[in-house]
Formats: structure tokens, sequence, C-alpha cells
């Protein structure tokens, strides 16, 4: 990993600062050592700094995962509009997550619904959950084709009223 001068310099004087006040994302001692390897130029490990530093989700990654709470949050606004619902359950409407270990856009979703307080009526559902323990991308990408198309037909129907989905609706949204 190669850091200019001017990075290696900010860097440094940031962990500088990390290493004179208690804080819970690192301990002042290895604040110290990060400035001193930073300082020094110890390429070798600056390694060791970005080591717990996570990969970047891209844009489209992050649209995606946007995507998939809209969806969800329709598909549950709809449901509570439905005035009898016959074949369909809080459980079977619930965001159900992404991948904790394997999907990034699970820390996102989390971070955008609980941290940035965004979507968080999609809490309000008991069997919501954010760590699927299983991919679930494919079966979402299934899901938002198939909402998308029942979108626009609905927008040609009603132009006002397009993102109220019926019972069958979502049924077939979410392949039940």
């Amino acid at each position: 990993m190669n850091l200019s001068e001017t990075e290696r310099l900010i860097l440094a004087n940031q962990y500088q600062l990390l290493s004179m006040q208690d804080n819970n994302y690192i301990s002042q001692e290895t604040a110290e050592n990060y400035s001193t390897i930073l300082l020094e130029g110890y390429e070798l490990l600056y390694e060791d700094i970005f080591l717990e530093m996570d990969d970047t989700l891209s844009s489209e990654r992050c649209r995606f995962a946007l995507d998939v709470l809209s969806m969800y949050r329709v598909i549950d606004n709809s449901y509570h509009k439905l005035e009898n619902p016959t074949s369909l359950t809080e459980q079977d409407i619930a965001f159900k997550g992404f991948d904790g270990n394997n999907e990034k856009e699970y820390s996102f979703a989390k971070f955008f619904i609980k941290d940035m307080d965004r979507f968080n009526d999609l809490t309000d559902n008991e069997y919501m959950e954010f760590n699927s323990h299983s991919i679930s991308i494919p079966r979402y990408k299934r899901q938002l084709a198939k909402y998308n198309e029942i979108i626009e037909d609905n927008k040609k129907n009603d132009s006002i009223n397009y993102l109220i989905l019926d019972e069958e609706d979502i049924k077939i949204i979410l392949n039940l």
C-alpha cells in the first residue's frame, strides 16, 4: 500500500489525537503505534492499520439495497391496507435481511435503518431480520423484477395509487 507523505501526516495526526483520549474505537497504545508507523513510514505495517477496514460497497449495490428496502416498505404498507388478508401473514411480508457473512448489503441496510433512522417502519414487524443467514441477493433481484413489472402495470391503470398492491401482487412478488 502506498501513501503519500501528506496522507501519512494527516493519518498520523489523527491517530496521535486518538491516543490522547479514551474512546471506544481504538486503544491509546494502538493509536500511538499507528501514528509512529505512519510518521516513520514503516510501509510493511500499513496493512495492520487498515486490516479492520471493510471493502467499499459501490453506489450500485447501495442503491440495490435501498430498492429492496423500498419494495418491502410498499409491500408492508399495502399489506396493512388490505381489509382481510386471507393467505398472507406478517411473517410472510417481513424483510428477511441480507446474509451477514457474505453480503455487504447487510451492514449497509443495518446502518441505514438503525443509525441513520431510515426505513425504521420496517422494524415494526416483529419478524423483520437484518441477517438472513443465507444468500439473499438473487432472491431479491427476482422479487424486484416482478415488483417493478407490477408497479409499471399499476401506473398505467392508476397514476396516483400505483404503489398500493393487492394481496395477489404481494404473493407474486414474494413468490408465495
